[in-house]
């Protein structure tokens, strides 16, 4: 607590021992602005509860997947040629009017290919690029539970203010898409299944 206060408080505030000053016995808080000191905890315990967070969900996201078996399945080994297959269906597809971005996410929700658009600058950091990739396929992962009373999922689609994110299954991969938020979705859904449809390797 010493540490915070320390942040927050000017120097004058500490004698030369670090110790609070004090009047008549009373700690000298006259010019102290509570609402600043309780903003800068707030925030101290938000950074650490965040980090948390994030750890919790990474390790029950794996924890999921291994459990479901597709840890092992993942690390079948992909040919050249089967990245080239995926990397140039990307390609096409990111050629699209206002794509962004085309990729496929793994059972892992890591990238196996395609990628960024040229030219195109995201507006994630990595980290949150990695973690979009996770949620995409948990996300996937999460509502095929339902396939047997709904059928199967054709895609999943989401429009945001700046951004149009589209998922598309290939077996336990998913085709990750994103695009302007005034895209037309059923145009690149339609141009996806076009280009994915027929690529048979054996992790898809």
């Amino acid at each position: 607590m010493k540490f915070i206060f320390q942040q927050v408080l000017p120097s004058s505030y500490f004698s030369r021992s670090g110790k609070f000053r004090h009047k008549g016995g009373a700690f000298y808080f006259s010019r102290l602005s509570i609402t600043t000191l309780t903003l800068a905890i707030i925030l101290r315990i938000y950074d650490v509860c965040s980090r948390l967070l994030y750890i919790i969900f990474v390790s029950k996201f794996n924890a999921i997947l291994f459990n479901n078996n597709l840890f092992f399945e993942e690390y079948s080994m992909l040919t050249a040629g089967d990245i080239k297959k995926l990397d140039d269906a990307c390609l096409k597809l990111s050629e699209e009017e206002k794509v962004r971005h085309v990729g496929i996410i793994n059972s892992l929700g890591h990238l196996i290919a395609g990628g960024q658009r040229k030219g195109i600058d995201s507006f994630l950091t990595d980290r949150q690029v990695e973690m979009l990739y996770m949620q995409m396929q948990l996300d996937f992962n999460m509502r095929k539970e339902m396939d047997d009373v709904l059928g199967s999922i054709d895609y999943i689609a989401s429009r945001r203010k700046k951004l149009l994110v589209i998922s598309v299954p290939i077996g336990k991969n998913l085709v990750l898409i994103t695009a302007e938020p005034t895209a037309d979705d059923r145009k690149i859904i339609k141009r996806a299944e076009e280009l994915f449809d027929d690529i048979k390797i054996s992790t898809i």
